[in-house]
Order: C-alpha cells, then structure tokens, then sequence
C-alpha cells in the first residue's frame, strides 16, 4: 500500500489516482514511475515478504538496473555488471516458456551501455516532461503552435526578469522543500525564521479562491510546542544575538 501523496523531488506523479486498493493494482504508471518502483522500492518490499533465496535474486536485479542508469560509471564497473547480471540470471529458476527474449536482453543492456554512454543522458523522461509543460501553454486548440509561442516567450521574460529581483521570492530564491541547514539567501531570512517547504505537495496552486479547499488543521499540544520553541532557541542563526545577550545579562 502506498500513501496517497507519495511525491519525490525527482519527477514522481501524484499516485492517489493511480492506486486501486480494492484490486491492489497500480494504474496509469509512466515509464519513470516504473524505474523508480524497481529500483528504490520493490527491495524493500521483497526483503521482508519473501524467503532470501527469492528475495536476494529480486533486489540484485534490481541493483543491476539502478546501476546502470547512474550518472559515473567507470569500465570496471560495466565488466562487473556484465559478469554479475549473467549470474543473476541464471540463478533465476524459470520455466522454459518465461525465459523469453526480453529477459535475455538484459544481458546486452552493459554492452548497450558501453557503446552509447549513460542511460541517464538518452532517455526520454525528460524530453517527455519539457513536452508537458509546452502543451499547458496552449489555451487556443486552433493555433496550438502560436500558443506554445506566446507561452514559451512570457515564461522566458518572467525567468530573465526574475533573476534581477533580489527582495521578491521568485522560483530562483525560494526555500527548498526541505531545510538541511545548507545555503540560505536573503529572501529566506527576511520571510521566515525557520526557512523551508511543507513536505507535503501544494493542492491550492493555480486554483481560485472559490475552489479552493480548507485547509487542514492540526492541534499543537503543550508538548509539541515546547520543542519547537527550543529547536528555534539553539538552531535558528537569527537567534543567536539573543542568546548571547542574555547569557551576559546572566553573567552579570
């Protein structure tokens, strides 16, 4: 079972449409979504429903294959993967009429990777995404080419003009969704103490205020607010001058 509003940083879809618990199936997946489910969690799935045998088969496997769409991968990784994904299969026991000719082009999937370079670099996902977002563009289905024109020029404009203010949150300088005390610019301070993006994905964006829903409350216990009241206390760099001065008002 996987949670309503599973969303990773890489490109996930939103999967709340695309999970079926009654018939526990998994529709409308892109090609992305299936690469992601294989390799990060179909291992952890496995390693604690199945026997080892079975499991350690199915998560090397799924290592081959998060190996071979890695970014830097030298020649004596390609000659180990091309010596380890014969093993695997082979350790693999299957019928005869399984062991079709997709599974036996797992084997030149190194070969394939050592005369064309990364997968990263030639796949479509990416290609497929840019896609998307010049189809939204278009408003008039009678001159799609022109729509996708405008479009493309305006968030071209807005992306040229955006980099020069240095005072307005723009997609360039706003926080990240998760603050792991790395860089902070201005716009972080001067907006919040505690800089960050809810983990959660935003429902209310380009909605209007009539359809937009409630949002969800939560009680801060006494508890609750205590620690967060003291994570600000010794986390928040903005913090500090207090604290220093009131460790001189102690002292005196």
């Amino acid at each position: 079972m996987l949670p309503n509003d599973l969303i990773r940083k890489g490109g996930f879809l939103e999967n709340s449409c695309c999970v079926q618990l009654k018939d526990k199936k998994l529709l409308g997946l892109r090609s992305y979504d299936c690469h992601m489910l294989m390799q990060e969690y179909l291992p952890i799935a496995s390693r604690g429903t199945l026997p080892d045998n079975v499991s350690s088969i199915i998560i090397e496997l799924c290592d081959f294959f998060k190996a071979i769409c890695c970014k830097n991968l030298s020649k004596h990784d390609i000659q180990f993967l091309e010596k380890k994904v014969t093993l695997t299969l082979c350790t693999i026991e299957l019928c005869p009429s399984f062991f079709t000719v997709m599974v036996h082009l797992v084997v030149h999937l190194v070969e394939e990777l050592r005369m064309g370079g990364p997968v990263t670099f030639r796949w479509m996902h990416s290609v497929e995404r840019e896609l998307l977002t010049l189809k939204s563009y278009v408003h008039n289905r009678a001159y799609p080419e022109g729509s996708i024109t405008e479009g493309y020029l305006a968030m071209e404009s807005l992306t040229f003009v955006s980099r020069y203010l240095s005072v307005v949150e723009t997609l360039f300088t706003r926080p990240v969704r998760n603050d792991d005390e790395g860089e902070h610019n201005e716009i972080e301070e001067l907006n919040s103490l505690c800089p960050g993006r809810p983990l959660r994905k935003s429902r209310d964006c380009n909605v209007s205020f009539r359809k937009r829903k409630r949002v969800s409350r939560c009680v801060l216990y006494k508890k609750l607010l205590i620690q967060a009241h003291r994570y600000v206390l010794f986390n928040v760099e903005l913090v500090m001058p207090f604290r220093e001065e009131h460790k001189s008002i102690v002292k005196n």
